[in-house]
């Protein structure tokens, strides 16, 4: 099983949003741009996705929307992708999502790096906004992977 772990785009800075929920923080138009950009470019390279799944925070959600419509699948939310995500979360969610052989994931960091350091045994992994990660699954419980790709945006066309 092939699993895709896509950090959301560029979205409004947190400061600039205070005094309204972080949850309905959405991507800027540049963010927008730049995961369109990148979904393309994806799909481009004829990378297999049969599933997309995302955090139900606007801008996680807006990113996998993008992604799902350049690959023509529908968008699921999962609320275990939103901030706190870690392995247990992801063990539950390879589980309820079997039928997919080619996932993308669409969240956070640092859960993200924490999650792919730790299915991969261990190491320094960082994803910046519109980060894209490739992990072949060896196992779904307890999920272990060989890391194949930890891309930044720019090596994406964005």
């Amino acid at each position: 099983m092939e699993l895709y772990l896509l950090r959301h785009g560029i979205a409004y800075d947190s400061e600039a949003w205070a005094g309204k929920s972080d949850e309905s923080r959405p991507l800027t138009n540049t963010g927008t741009a730049a995961m369109e950009r990148e979904a393309n470019y994806l799909k481009s390279a004829r990378i297999k996705i049969d599933g997309v799944l995302s955090s139900p925070l606007a801008r996680a959600r807006q990113t996998a929307q993008i992604v799902a419509t350049a690959f023509g699948i529908e968008l699921r939310e999962s609320a275990l992708l939103k901030p706190g995500f870690n392995v247990k979360a992801l063990e539950v969610l390879l589980e309820e999502t079997a039928q997919f052989e080619h996932l993308m994931l669409v969240g956070h960091a640092p859960d993200f790096s924490e999650v792919i350091a730790h299915v991969i045994g261990g190491g320094q992994v960082e994803m910046p906004k519109g980060g894209f990660a490739r992990i072949h699954m060896l196992h779904r419980s307890p999920p272990r992977g060989t890391l194949y790709s930890l891309l930044p945006p720019e090596a994406l066309g964005a």
